[in-house]
């Protein structure tokens, strides 16, 4: 999970193109690795141009490093400086510790497909020239004792479509295999097998339907929905061959992506297996500067009480602007009230722990949770319940808690900010909402009809803002989404849409699925 500590360095980084996380990982590492801070000072050019290649862990390290250092030592410097490419590095570690056999996919199997196939869902075959699965079917149904009178085929054609009911209602009755071949050549049939499926009722539990198909777009959708979908190839043998030639890693051009597109993918491939090695550390181990786990929560625990400030006094708050209340108060209200409860849990909740942890009082579940959430350096569900959403360890959460605090601080003072962090919000919405609310009544505009707009800057303080921008042309909305998870089903995640000045056709970025990220991971 690389450095989860919530000490962060005092030493500055020497790039522009290190990350913040990345160059703590890499000061955290350094207590193993006593030079690489000064290497990487010193050689900043070599270690930018290993950084920028599309695949650092088949190129040799700057500095000598590949020679100096192990297989998994490398995989701790590819960790602190590409996240994205640690996947594909475990990979390459281990085929080259153990063999390619244990990252080899397996070849799908006819045994297999039958043991995923149900009475209810239809096998489908792809086919391709020259490829007929109806062989390899009939030696699967020999092994599996399916007699001849119990396995039933039919190739479709004009006039086909009364033999073909007719088989498949008494497959369905008896406990038969259908297979139907050619789908394709009979489409006006497939619609009326389609209404037929959903209709069958109760098949016999040995019934099973195999179709096959060439590739055509007028198939119907829901027995694809419904069923198990397997290209077949002309020469099994010579297929399999095929696949062993491939590469085990797919670039994103094959799919007509931008080699971008796979740095988001392998860095959540690396996060999950992270998640799964985590979960699976022995929980009472002492660490190797011999503290306890108990002792390491204990401290981390007071650590993070020493950074939850009081409670905001909303009355006193409250009574600081006055009767003649904005809406941007009224929003700030409303945030100081959810950030209270956050505030009371976390207190809560780490003295509890601290008092179990010196056998006080007992451990229950939730206590149990936050003390692995904390040993861990993850973020306890039960705090995140309450805060905004994220997917940051609890090192950059604490961050994050900390801006809040002197955001919301500033702002309960009375000084109203000149520029907003929105990110610190817990329901940016409302700021914004409260924002068109104001110019409404400044300009006597309807509300229904009024809209927000944006534009980039090149401000990077507050006190450089001093007007607000000329409304933008050539724009294209973007949405900003709380974190890299975008939003889900029912649309929670989305904050807002911003106004992006280009010159290229808008299309390019919609397809591109260009977005704004309000916080990173």
């Amino acid at each position: 999970m690389g450095n989860v500590s919530l000490d962060k360095t005092t030493k500055i980084n020497p790039t522009n193109w290190l990350s913040t996380s990345g160059w703590q990982d890499v000061v955290k590492l350094s207590a193993d690795f006593s030079e690489i801070c000064d290497d990487l000072n010193n050689h900043i050019d070599d270690w930018q141009k290993w950084y920028d290649l599309d695949s650092p862990e088949s190129e040799d390290l700057p500095c000598n490093y590949s020679k100096k250092l192990g297989t998994f030592q490398k995989l701790m410097l590819l960790r602190c400086f590409r996240v994205d490419r640690v996947y594909c590095g475990v990979v390459k570690y281990i085929s080259e510790i153990m063999s390619d056999e244990f990252i080899t996919p397996s070849n799908i199997s006819f045994d297999m497909i039958h043991e995923q196939s149900t009475p209810t869902m239809p096998v489908v075959f792809i086919l391709s020239p020259g490829s007929d699965p109806t062989s390899e079917l009939m030696k699967l149904a020999d092994r599996y004792n399916i007699e001849n009178d119990k396995f039933k085929y039919l190739s479709l054609g004009q006039g086909q479509e009364k033999h073909a009911i007719e088989l498949l209602e008494n497959a369905a009755s008896t406990g038969q295999w259908l297979m139907l071949q050619n789908c394709h050549l009979l489409l006006s049939f497939t619609k009326e097998l389609e209404k037929r499926l959903e209709i069958i009722g109760q098949a016999h539990l040995d019934f099973r339907l195999w179709l096959t198909t060439d590739p055509t777009q007028n198939f119907p959708i829901g027995i694809l929905q419904q069923s198990l979908k397997f290209p077949t190839v002309g020469n099994r043998d010579d297929y399999i061959k095929f696949i062993d030639e491939l590469p085990l890693e797919n670039s994103p051009e094959v799919f007509g992506l931008h080699p971008n597109a796979e740095i988001g993918y392998f860095t959540q491939a690396a996060k999950e297996m992270w998640s799964s090695l985590i979960e699976l550390q022995p929980q009472t181990a002492v660490g190797s500067t011999g503290t306890s786990r108990e002792d390491f929560i204990d401290n981390l625990g007071k650590d993070i009480l020493t950074k939850i400030p009081v409670e905001y006094d909303l009355i006193k708050v409250k009574r600081t602007f006055g009767l003649n209340l904005s809406p941007r108060a009224i929003v700030l209200f409303q945030e100081l009230e959810r950030f209270n409860k956050l505030i009371k849990i976390m207190k809560i909740n780490l003295t509890q722990l601290r008092k179990a942890i010196a056998g006080e009082i007992g451990m229950d579940s939730v206590l149990e949770s936050i003390s692995n959430s904390l040993f861990n350096g993850s973020l306890p569900q039960v705090w995140a319940k309450l805060a905004p959403a994220t997917r940051k360890n609890l090192g950059g959460w604490m961050d994050h808690f900390q801006r809040r605090i002197v955001q919301y601080s500033n702002w309960a003072g009375g000084n109203e900010p000149v520029v907003m962090w929105l990110s610190g919000l817990h329901i940016p919405q409302t700021y914004l909402a409260a924002l068109v609310q104001m110019a409404c009544r400044k300009n006597n505009w309807l509300l229904d009809k009024s809209l927000i707009y944006t534009s980039v800057s090149n401000f990077s303080e507050p006190s450089e803002v001093e007007e607000r921008p000329e409304q933008l042309q050539n724009t294209i909305k973007t949405p900003a989404y709380t974190t890299s998870n975008r939003r889900n089903a029912m649309g929670d995640g989305l904050v807002f849409e911003a106004d992006l000045e280009t010159t290229e056709h808008i299309s390019l970025w919609v397809l591109q699925g260009v977005c704004l990220i309000m916080n990173t991971d």
